[in-house]
């Protein structure tokens, strides 16, 4: 049914976050505190070079340029809803429910970081592939795959609620995500994103293989509610 609304614990599971308010595992506090400064220098500019030719990655995704969030639509994945919407993304969805192919604005922003939060609470193969296909490359990918378990398919009901997005320009962004646990406890923690080779990636801390932590919230004050049932 599709909805429709105008070693080191791995970075992407979901199970012991909704007993202890942690995001998408049991994180630890992140060292490394990630800056728009610091995220531009690991993504990079989307302005097209007539001296260089697409990657085999960028080539496969169809573009983009929606920036509007006022016909997503939701579609079940395991017990959870992940958002869409045509010109903004996910371009691409693979038989495995793995998304990528966003669009390079703030909407693809928040729907890029939705999804990648929605498919690290969707079992571990999702979860490894994030780590490997959907991470910037370098040392904070390596610690997520380090992290990252492949056994297991534990697979929770969380919810998207609501966003914000805190910064964003041509090559990173910071998007503040708000989820719901079964329990209907609100959770909210911030996305950072970087803009690599044709789609939207997640920067990770690579000394603890983390990119959020999150913390509980009493309601969805300061951020935009969305959400499938909305």
């Amino acid at each position: 049914m599709r909805k429709t609304t105008t070693g080191p614990r791995s970075p992407f599971r979901s199970v012991s976050w909704i007993a202890s308010a942690v995001f998408v595992g049991a994180l630890a506090s992140i060292a490394l505190v990630f800056t728009m400064q610091g995220l531009r220098t690991q993504g990079e500019e989307r302005m097209p070079s007539t001296s260089t030719a697409p990657s085999a990655a960028s080539a496969i995704c169809a573009p983009l340029s929606g920036d509007d969030l006022g016909d997503t639509k939701w579609s079940p994945l395991g017990s959870s809803y992940v958002p869409s919407q045509a010109d903004v993304g996910p371009g691409v969805i693979e038989s495995d429910g793995f998304r990528r192919c966003f669009a390079p604005t703030p909407a693809g922003a928040v729907m890029a970081a939705a999804n990648f939060v929605i498919q690290g609470s969707a079992g571990a193969d999702l979860r490894l592939r994030l780590a490997a296909e959907a991470t910037m490359p370098g040392p904070g990918r390596d610690a997520a795959l380090a992290a990252t378990g492949t056994g297991g398919s534990t697979n929770n009901s969380v919810q998207i609620a609501a966003y914000r997005v805190d910064e964003v320009d041509e090559r990173a962004a910071l998007v503040t995500i708000v989820v719901r646990t079964a329990d209907g406890r609100l959770i909210q923690g911030s996305v950072p994103l970087a803009w690599f080779d044709g789609d939207w990636k997640l920067v990770v801390d690579p000394l603890t293989g983390a990119y959020t932590v999150l913390s509980p919230v009493a309601n969805l004050g300061g951020t935009t509610p969305w959400s499938a049932g909305s």
